[in-house]
């Protein structure tokens, strides 16, 4: 988590929510899981750090759907199957 976070922190600042564009949502959802997890993580919790889960998970809730055109669904999964038939028939003929 250290690590993906290290990674993130260029991205992840607060200055980058003056739009509302969908790579905007995507990294709102994203900061608000991370922050999520790290108070999580703390020994003790306190109304305050309380308030941050509820506040995040609601940030998350918030943009979730910016997600919902990438997942998977079974027009996909055959398209996916056809295409890679192909690929697997040429790979066969070329040996």
């Amino acid at each position: 988590m250290q690590y993906s976070l290290a990674m993130l922190v260029p991205i992840l600042i607060d200055g980058v929510q003056a739009s509302e564009s969908e790579e905007v949502q995507v990294l709102a959802c994203v900061r608000s899981i991370i922050k999520f997890h790290l108070v999580l993580g703390q020994s003790s919790h306190s109304d305050y750090t309380l308030g941050l889960l509820d506040d995040r998970l609601a940030i998350f809730y918030r943009h979730k759907s910016v997600f919902h055109p990438q997942r998977s669904t079974k027009l996909r999964t055959k398209n996916f199957e056809k295409k890679w038939a192909v690929v697997e028939t040429k790979g066969k003929e070329e040996g």
